[in-house]
């Protein structure tokens, strides 16, 4: 009476299970169709059914767009290229899109009782070019772009346009247009939605797409044939000034080209205000810095380093980013052949940062500076052996410059990839010292090499 019999039980608790499978899950096809074993059931289910009478030729269409997205991803050596439709459903995506293109030309039309609407007008625009995209026509689709942003800028909806902006320019870099166009076209286009980011006060974006507009510079360029554009240069310097002010910048006079913004003026208050203080903005001065490297300018990438340099002291918090950059403004510094402005600012600057000094990187600085003094060449290769696990966290591109010090002058290009010579000595055991020196050198690039790998694959 009071718990009921055990098969009243079972049968709640089989019920309950039920209930809450079907829940989860959904019904089961048994309990949705009862079955019906009749002779014109099954002879219904025994007869083949046709494509004509099964699929219809919009679910065709449904069907080969499915199977295309399933597949969207492929790789083309280093790029990840997404596939587009092809077949019946690329024709109709196409007339949808020439659809939506004729909505907006009619939405800028003026009639008696309309007048011209933007905002309509982009977002079709922005739809058709969705659709060109799916359908991978990149021309088109970046066309409806550049429409698209043109239309939301007028209106002042300037984060949609300055996005419209930046994939317009990310098609014209992808696309088979000759380097000159490509350079100038996503340039220009960057540029754009830079300026739409600030008129929105968002400098942290509008100081990325300057980046991106100045390395669209270098498409079809090589590093190795010479020096950087004065152009291109320009282009570099001002992305970095974007971010920081020269006068907050320890090594503004490094700059090559231009004049600051904010020169002659005594107050700092207004250009404390132009730093860029939003998240990973270190992060894209860094790139800037390491396209100076491949090309060369020192200067210019000391100029970044110092831009580096002075938001991570802004934030408060960063330490091992912190002593990365102190060690690049050494290694530049070392590379441009003063190591006296390089001992100068390690002792005044690096050294009273507490974090700093107990860093494997702070070894490195002034083991090189201390070698390089002295005028030691046994001791600048063991500096560099010895502190390879900080040499294994750098740039690539930074690694192979503390590879390329020597303990007298700058350090100059190789042609061809060819490895610096020692020059020739008069006596047979200075000419058997430099070619142990080479070899030595060698093995702490090998070993670098190897360490830089080993904690990469880590």
């Amino acid at each position: 009476a009071l718990f009921g019999t055990s098969s009243s039980k079972s049968t709640t608790r089989s019920n309950n299970n039920s209930a809450n499978r079907d829940a989860l899950f959904g019904t089961s096809s048994s309990s949705k169709k009862p079955h019906r074993n009749t002779s014109s059931s099954t002879a219904t289910a025994r007869q083949p059914r046709t494509p004509s009478s099964s699929i219809s030729s919009s679910s065709v269409s449904t069907l080969g767009s499915t199977s295309t997205s399933s597949s969207r991803y492929a790789t083309n050596g280093k790029k990840k290229v997404i596939g587009s439709v092809t077949g019946q459903a690329k024709v109709k995506k196409m007339k949808e899109a020439e659809e939506y293109r004729d909505k907006a030309k009619k939405a800028m039309q003026r009639g008696m009782f309309s007048r011209p609407d933007p905002i309509i007008a982009g977002t079709y625009y922005r739809r058709a070019a969705d659709l060109y995209k799916q359908c991978g026509e990149n021309r088109l689709e970046r066309l409806h772009r550049v429409a698209s942003g043109d239309c939301q800028r007028g209106q002042e909806a300037f984060s949609s346009a300055a996005m419209e902006y930046s994939r317009a320019a990310e098609l014209v870099i992808e696309s088979e247009d000759p380097d000159a166009r490509k350079r100038t076209e996503s340039n220009k286009l960057y540029k754009d939605a830079a300026e739409m980011w600030m008129s929105m006060n968002e400098k942290g974006k509008a100081g990325q797409c300057f980046v991106n507009a100045a390395s669209c510079l270098l498409i079809g360029t090589d590093e190795e044939s010479g020096k950087m554009d004065k152009k291109v240069l320009a282009a570099f310097e001002e992305a970095v000034e974007a971010h920081v002010p020269d006068s907050l910048n320890a090594f503004g006079c490094m700059r090559q080209t231009g004049v600051s913004a904010f020169k002659g003026e005594k107050d700092n208050s207004l250009a404390r205000e132009q730093v860029v203080t939003s998240p990973f903005a270190n992060e894209t001065l860094t790139v800037a810095m390491k396209k100076l490297v491949q090309y060369h300018e020192y200067k210019s990438a000391l100029y970044a380093a110092g831009a580096v340099t002075t938001l991570l002291e802004g934030d408060g918090v960063s330490t091992i980013s912190l002593g990365r950059s102190y060690l690049s403004e050494t290694i530049l510094q070392l590379a441009m052949g003063d190591v006296v402005a390089a001992d100068r600012t390690f002792l005044e600057h690096h050294l009273q940062k507490n974090s700093y000094l107990t860093s494997r990187e702070c070894k490195l600085a002034e083991d090189l500076i201390r070698a390089i003094k002295s005028m030691d060449q046994e001791a600048l290769d063991a500096a560099k052996l010895e502190n390879r696990a900080a040499m294994a966290n750098l740039d690539p591109n930074m690694r192979a410059l503390v590879l390329d010090l020597k303990t007298t002058g700058a350090v100059t290009r190789k042609k061809d990839g060819a490895a610096p010579v020692p020059s020739s000595s008069r006596s047979g055991k200075k000419s058997s010292k430099a070619k142990a020196m080479a070899g030595t050198a060698a093995a702490t690039a090998a070993t670098v090499a190897a360490t830089g790998t080993a904690m990469s694959a880590n």
